[in-house]
């Protein structure tokens, strides 16, 4: 069976990571941005200073 000559939209993944969840308190610390176009994969990432505390992860 031959499959459809169809070509996929690009797609874009994006990951943002903050110093908490609380909107008018918490800053972002980093941005990746993953794409996916004609079966290449191309990712970017940079951090960014929040110009506040960055708490250190919770230990269970």
């Amino acid at each position: 069976m031959k499959t459809p000559d169809t070509e996929f939209p690009v797609l874009a993944f994006v990951d943002i990571e903050t110093t908490g969840s609380n909107f008018d308190r918490d800053r972002i610390t980093e941005i990746g941005i993953k794409t996916l176009a004609n079966g290449q994969e191309c990712a970017w990432e940079c951090l960014v200073d929040p110009q506040t505390f960055i708490p250190q992860a919770s230990r269970d």
